[in-house]
């Protein structure tokens, strides 16, 4: 089973879903888990910068930033004036994911070492330029697997959730996987099947290495068939939304249609009985709003048929099955 909680969900994803929790239901992000997504992010986006671990105490940090990170942070936090944002704005930062870390730290380094935690400017600015990063290797998670729903290789795949909205709503997650070396990307039906065997028997793989633009061609292709599946569904989900629209004007057009020379019939006896004015304005305003209250429902169909697509991805990583 897969140890990692973060394993199989896009990491920046994952944090910004914290950061979007509710507080008061206690789900926040470990202090561990903080360390990892900030080891992860400056060593594939700015590998220039340091990290100094137990610095100056256990459980603290010491970053110094690369030119190229510290001008993307001050750009990030230009209009941030809270007191979290301060310290930010130095090259070289010190701090701990935790707060009774900084508790203990002797009074000459508690003004020094700041607490951050996933609310913190810092992590902001690193889930916006993850998100902001072509391809998604930030999201990137590595599996492995026993023989058998798969042969023996690499394999990438990609997780993405579909929405659709129209006078229904349709939503699902697609799984994509393809080898890394040869072959087609597996049909989406097989995928899912796949998947579902690696959700439940898969391991954490340290990998070492891989040919990345060798990687990036296979992500394209398999983002490419992907794309026909979903034009596929969006095709079918369009088809289902048509007729429905259909049905349903139709039924409120003849329910409608049926009140309105009702009320027609009714205002001309009236008229050719010369009933008084006050009963003929009585028919003629049941007759407008009968007619107004068919073109607002027929309106609200229209509007409601109109096609939502849309399509995100939410996770992608590596397959090693031995």
């Amino acid at each position: 089973m897969i140890n990692n909680a973060p394993a199989l969900v896009a990491l920046s994803d994952y944090v910004q879903k914290k950061v979007e929790e509710d507080r008061n239901m206690g789900r926040y992000l470990q202090a561990k888990e903080l360390e990892s997504y900030l080891v992860d992010f400056f060593d594939r986006n700015f590998k220039g910068s340091e990290i100094g671990y137990n610095d100056p105490k256990p459980n603290c940090f010491r970053l110094r930033l690369s030119e190229e990170a510290r001008m993307s942070l001050l750009g990030f936090i230009s209009n941030d004036r809270s007191i979290s944002a301060r310290p930010l704005r130095q090259k070289e930062i010190k701090f701990s994911f935790d707060r009774e870390v900084i508790k203990r730290l002797p009074s000459t380094l508690r003004s020094s070492v700041h607490f951050i935690n996933h609310l913190s400017p810092l992590i902001r600015w690193m889930t916006k330029v993850n998100q902001d990063r072509d391809h998604e290797f930030h999201k990137l998670s590595a599996l492995k697997l026993k023989a058998g729903p798969l042969p023996i290789g690499e394999y990438l795949y990609r997780i993405e959730r579909w929405k659709m909205q129209g006078l229904s709503n349709f939503e699902k997650l697609a799984y994509g996987i393809i080898p890394i070396q040869n072959g087609n990307p597996l049909s989406e039906d097989n995928a899912e099947l796949v998947f579902q065997k690696i959700l439940m028997e898969s391991e954490n793989w340290s990998y070492r290495s891989y040919d990345a633009n060798h990687m990036l061609e296979k992500y394209d292709q398999l983002k490419s068939e992907m794309s026909k599946w979903f034009a596929e569904a969006l095709s079918q989900f369009k088809a289902e939304n048509d007729s429905s629209y259909q049905i349903k004007t139709t039924r409120v057009e003849n329910i409608y249609s049926r009140r309105i020379q009702a009320h027609e019939d009714r205002l001309t006896t009236l008229i050719q009985r010369g009933r008084e004015e006050r009963y003929i304005k009585g028919a003629e305003t049941r007759l407008r709003n009968t007619q107004e209250t068919m073109a607002s429902i027929l309106q609200n169909l229209q509007d409601k048929s109109t096609l939502l697509p849309e399509r995100g991805g939410i996770a992608t990583g590596i397959i090693s099955v031995e």
